[in-house]
């Protein structure tokens, strides 16, 4: 059960919310945490509150579109006259998972949210930022367009910093409140797991997606591209693998570990095609630097 207190024409009222699934009500929670601080369109939210109660076998059987209202679907399709259809646009979004790099753990004395990078964690990160640099700057006709984002924790707050220094040419950059690990204090021992998923979820959702920019740079292929740099955790790295497999998540968890400042990379497609290339590369550092605990 949820229970809101919400302030409407003025006046304050509170509801209770029953939900089947305790997944489900930490989506409604992280959903209700966005809807407070962005723009969503009118016309679509109004859409979808209209509409009546969808019967799973529509779901399971893909019969209805589902839309996206906290994080809406660009799409720029085009009518091609000649073939009298629409016309998906070509273009790829290059996602770029970073692990933060090396953490101090004394006995398990340090806080989670205040651990730090070590000595090595700090040079992993500049190796690993140096080689993205390299590779990014000699891309296609022109400066790639690139994003950086990451999580809240103080680990991937200094993994960034040293990034975005390493690589001041970025422009975009900001803070993912998705991108954070674990659950605050007052979410009990039992709920951990899934206010996690939850969080992973709204991550996916607002992150591995096309964002049908027009400016984009040709890359190498001739086709449009952008990138997007996410400095995040082994957890919500391996939930992406696991969308992009269509494998469950603990397959990931057996099978494809993730070192510090490793990279994996996953190209999205505007028709939203997943593909995966990599996975957990370290072959850019010196094995006295390839560490995973």
């Amino acid at each position: 059960m949820m229970q809101i207190e919400f302030l409407y024409q003025g006046k304050s009222d509170s509801i209770i919310l029953r939900f089947q699934t305790e997944q489900d009500m930490f989506l409604w929670w992280w959903s209700i945490q966005v809807a407070a601080r962005v723009q969503i369109e009118p016309q679509l939210l109004h859409k979808c509150m209209s509409r009546s109660t969808l019967s799973p076998f529509q779901i399971k059987e893909g019969t209805h579109q589902v839309d996206n209202v906290l994080f809406p679907k660009c799409n720029h399709s085009v009518f091609d006259p000649l073939q009298k259809k629409l016309q998906v646009p070509r273009g790829v979004t290059h996602l770029i998972f970073i692990r933060h790099g090396e953490t101090e753990n004394i006995n398990f004395r340090v806080c989670d949210r205040d651990k730090r990078l070590t000595k090595r964690g700090e040079e992993q990160a500049k190796i690993t930022a140096k080689y993205l640099n390299k590779m990014l700057r000699t891309r296609g006709n022109g400066k790639p367009i690139i994003t950086l984002i990451y999580g809240g924790l103080r680990r991937t707050v200094e993994t960034a910093t040293i990034f975005a220094n390493m690589m001041p040419w970025i422009g975009n950059k900001y803070e993912c409140c998705f991108l954070e690990d674990g659950a605050p204090k007052n979410v009990g021992v039992y709920h951990r797991y899934e206010y996690r998923e939850s969080m992973h979820k709204m991550a996916f959702q607002n992150i591995c997606r096309w964002d049908g920019e027009d400016n984009l740079v040709r890359g190498p292929k001739g086709e449009p591209e952008n990138f997007k740099i996410v400095i995040a955790h082994t957890s919500f790295i391996q939930y992406c693998m696991a969308q992009c497999y269509d494998v469950p998540k603990g397959i990931i968890q057996l099978g494809a570990p993730i070192s510090h400042c490793s990279i994996t990379q996953i190209d999205l497609r505007a028709s939203d095609k997943i593909v995966g290339l990599f996975s957990n590369r370290v072959t850019h550092m010196p094995l006295t630097h390839q560490t995973s605990e």
